[in-house]
Order: structure tokens, then C-alpha cells, then sequence
């Protein structure tokens, strides 16, 4: 079964946006495909609407707002594909997906507050992992003000969406990138391209986060990510995950039986890339000149 699933990243785990991402990144079968961010909400209001397909006492729900009062008024929403959703039931009624719960409660043990600096790590095993997910383990010096919560299915996915103004009905066209298929394929100068950031407008490739990070310049880029990830930036562009898009870099690759070319679209005189920074700082350091692009006519 494949399955649309999301995380709720709640204040506090901000400061480990890079590592959460990353173990998420890392599980197999499971695809980050969006990351959406909301500032300044009613956190008493976000938290009835997120808790209120669950059976949970009013004290649990009210200790976690008074804790959460308490922490940077932002959340993080990451959206995953989960493209072998197991499901299973707790308790012989509570119905959970199994790949999210297990990432879930590793990340609680790893990045939930803690009452005494320990070292974890021997502790957090797959086993250890599984039985926290059903209340058989704990640590006692790690707090329960969770950093992160999951959805347990499909349907409680699209509940969440509703919160960030999303169908799940509508999920999967939000999720995929411009319908390319009726677009014409025309052959370019890489020199000829510009690029639109969060920051500056129609600027040349050499100009953005993006190539100056293959120069060296990581930390950078890696603060011009996170200052607009969620907002602006909804994709996984991160470090770790650039890095991967460099190391394995194929221009042109078949995605859905469509080749992956950079998608642009003419402004006045100037051809703008409006899908595929990235992709176009790897080929003009690569040192490559002419490539196929699509051509956005709309």
C-alpha cells in the first residue's frame, strides 16, 4: 500500500530541523515531498484541531499546550510518501501506520527535552524503538514533551491538511512539480539562463546560495535554506540532500516516463528558470554549455 503521511514538528524541535530531516530522509520507502511551515498560530487552537481525531485524556492535551505556550510559535509540517505503508493495531483497536510511528518515537527519544544530560544512543535501538511506540519502554531522564507528532493514516493526514488550507483529495497535484507534458523542448546556453531566489530576481546562476555551495560556500547556503524552508522553500533542499543530487547526478533522467529537464519561461528577452536551480549550477560547474530545457508557454 502507498500512502500520503505527514510529521508535525512542533517548536521546539526547530533547532533539529537538519538532523529530523535527515533520519526521515534516510528511512527506506519513505519520500519527503513537501515541508510547509506556520508562524504565529493559536496553539491551543492548532493542537484541539491536530488531537482531535485521537482518544486522548483533556490533561495530556492540556499539559502539551501549556508545555508548547512555552516554545517558538512555530510548526513544521512534512509531508512523505510512504510507498510501503504498513498498518498496524495497538492495543487489538488503535490503528497505526507502522513506518511513521517507529520514526516518530526515535526521534522523541533522540530530541525530546531532557531532564539530565545522558548519552542515549546504545539505548535507542530498533527494538527499544518499537516498544516505546506501544508504552513498553522509556528513559526517565528524557521528558515527554514530544518534538514531533505523526499521523497514524491516511485519513488522519488529510485532517492535518486541512490546517494548512490542504485537500488531501487535491494532495497529489500540490505534491508534483508543473504538468510538463504539453510543454515544448527547446535547446539553450546554460549562460543564457537566469534564476529567480527568495532574495533576488531574475540574477545569473553564479550569483545564487545554490552555485556559490558547490564553491565551497556551505554554510551559506545551508542559512539561505533555512531561513525560508516551509515559507518560500517547500521542497527538501538541504545540505545533505544537495549533496545527493550532486553525487548522483544524472541531467535528463525518466521520471514518470518523462525526461527531467529544467523547466523555464520567458520574461521579456530573458529566459527564467522557474523549475531547477539547482540542476543548472551542477552543469555550468560541471563546465557544460548546451542543454535541453522545457519551455513554459503559459
Amino acid at each position: 500500500m502507498k500512502t500520503f503521511q505527514g510529521f508535525i514538528l512542533w517548536g521546539h524541535a526547530s533547532k533539529y530541523i537538519e538532523e529530523i530531516l535527515k533520519i526521515i530522509r534516510d528511512y527506506p520507502n519513505i519520500q519527503i515531498k513537501k515541508i510547509l511551515k506556520k508562524e504565529n498560530i493559536d496553539i491551543k487552537k492548532f493542537i484541539d484541531h491536530i488531537y482531535a481525531l485521537d482518544d486522548y485524556p483533556k490533561e495530556h492535551i492540556s499539559a502539551k499546550t501549556k508545555y508548547l505556550l512555552t516554545c517558538p510559535n512555530e510548526v513544521y509540517l512534512i509531508i512523505v510518501y510512504d510507498k510501503n505503508t504498513i498498518y498496524k493495531q495497538k492495543d487489538n483497536k488503535h490503528k497505526y501506520a507502522y513506518n511513521e510511528t517507529f520514526l516518530k518515537w526515535k526521534i522523541r527519544l533522540l530530541y525530546n527535552p531532557r531532564s539530565k544530560d545522558i548519552d542515549v544512543n546504545k539505548l535507542i535501538t530498533k527494538e527499544n524503538i518499537e516498544k516505546a511506540s506501544i508504552q513498553k519502554f522509556w528513559i526517565p531522564e528524557i521528558t515527554q514533551n514530544h518534538v514531533i507528532h505523526s499521523s497514524d493514516s491516511e485519513e488522519e493526514f488529510a485532517h492535518i491538511l486541512l490546517q494548512f488550507n490542504l485537500k488531501l483529495k487535491k494532495s497529489k497535484d500540490y505534491l508534483h512539480n508543473k504538468i510538463i507534458h504539453d510543454f515544448p523542448v527547446i535547446d539553450v546556453s546554460i549562460n543564457n539562463l537566469l534564476a529567480n531566489t527568495c532574495e533576488k530576481q531574475g540574477i545569473n546562476l553564479e550569483n545564487t546560495p545554490h552555485y556559490q555551495y558547490l564553491l565551497g560556500q556551505k554554510e551559506q547556503y545551508k542559512n539561505y535554506i533555512l531561513k525560508y524552508l516551509g515559507l518560500i522553500i517547500k521542497d527538501d533542499h538541504l545540505p545533505d540532500k544537495y549533496n545527493q543530487l550532486i553525487n548522483n547526478f544524472e541531467y535528463g533522467k525518466l521520471i514518470e516516463n518523462k525526461p527531467s529537464f529544467i523547466i523555464v519561461k520567458k520574461n521579456n528577452n530573458n529566459l527564467v528558470i522557474i523549475d531547477g536551480v539547482h540542476r543548472a549550477c551542477i552543469l555550468k560547474w560541471k563546465g557544460i554549455d548546451s542543454i535541453k530545457v522545457y519551455l513554459d508557454q503559459s
